[in-house]
């Protein structure tokens, strides 16, 4: 089980240890001094389909199953001192349901909206309130709230015909990015309602996909082909609205990855041909 490709990935701060999450639901922390790895553990009770990935700084991950539910697991890493790191589960080990037909999710994205600080050092804080927006089957983009009392259904909208393609939530969880085609749509998080705020029409049909630089307030749309594009909000008479600011031209290949940096404003390319690139946003050119 070993050989298992990773659904997610991570490493400490200092960079002295890493760790995964498997397709089939395990993690394990890896000690690069000595390329020590520590057992596996089974972190879902339930079989995985993915893992998503939020809270920035504060890395955790929903496990996502097929029935529509999810695990929230969190890698602990201690700061000094003995101890061995862990895995923890700010709302417990019970898979939670998402929906209450138990179909298939299109999309999910998560983000972190309230943490108590640790009650010492070397501890986990502990987290209160995670927003979560999902799209259903029927194309329904959903908003909920987890918390120690379990999932609470906030709205629903319809979102038509035409599938959505990503969704992105912000880390603050007040804005929600849904793309579908080459039409990319802001929705306004407020409460316990979620208002459609724009729409904005991208220059192909791609396809395209979606990623958010740290802070949520800069978004990157691009193409595994190597086009890739900021898009900022912009004040104006009506409000804010999403423009367009700036492209970061490169040559273009297929198969292109791109990942942006948690702690700041940077992003990197990798090609299948190992080719690595590094941009900051507030210039076109990489810096390396």
């Amino acid at each position: 089980m070993a050989s298992e490709s990773s659904a997610e990935i991570g490493i400490s701060d200092d960079g002295s240890l890493g760790y995964r999450i498997d397709q089939q639901g395990f993690g394990e922390f890896m000690v690069f001094a000595g390329v020590q790895s520590l057992p596996r553990t089974a972190l879902s009770v339930t079989p995985i389909t993915h893992a998503v990935a939020f809270g920035e700084g504060r890395p955790h991950y929903a496990l996502l199953s097929a029935t529509s539910h999810i695990t929230i697991v969190a890698p602990f890493i201690p700061l000094a001192g003995n101890a061995q790191p862990a895995w923890r589960y700010p709302f417990g080990k019970m898979p939670l349901p998402l929906t209450t037909d138990g179909t298939p999710l299109r999309h999910l994205a998560l983000a972190l909206r309230e943490t108590a600080p640790p009650m010492a050092d070397n501890a986990a804080a502990t987290v209160v309130d995670v927003a979560a927006v999902w799209v259903t089957q029927d194309n329904r983009l959903t908003m909920g709230r987890i918390s120690a009392d379990g999932v609470q259904l906030a709205a629903s909208v319809a979102l038509g015909d035409t599938p959505v393609d990503a969704l992105v939530l912000t880390p603050r969880g007040d804005v929600v990015y849904s793309l579908s085609g080459n039409q990319l749509t802001t929705w306004r998080i407020r409460g316990d309602t979620v208002t459609l705020s724009g729409t904005a029409t991208l220059p192909t049909a791609g396809p395209w996909r979606l990623a958010l630089l740290s802070g949520g307030y800069s978004l990157l749309v691009y193409s595994e082909g190597g086009k890739i594009f900021q898009w900022f909000d912009v004040p104006g008479a009506d409000g804010l609205r999403l423009t367009e600011i700036r492209d970061f031209p490169q040559r273009e290949t297929q198969g292109m990855q791109l990942v942006p940096e948690a702690s700041r404003r940077v992003f990197a390319t990798l090609t299948p041909q190992g080719e690595l690139s590094l941009f900051a946003s507030k210039q076109s050119a990489a810096v390396l």
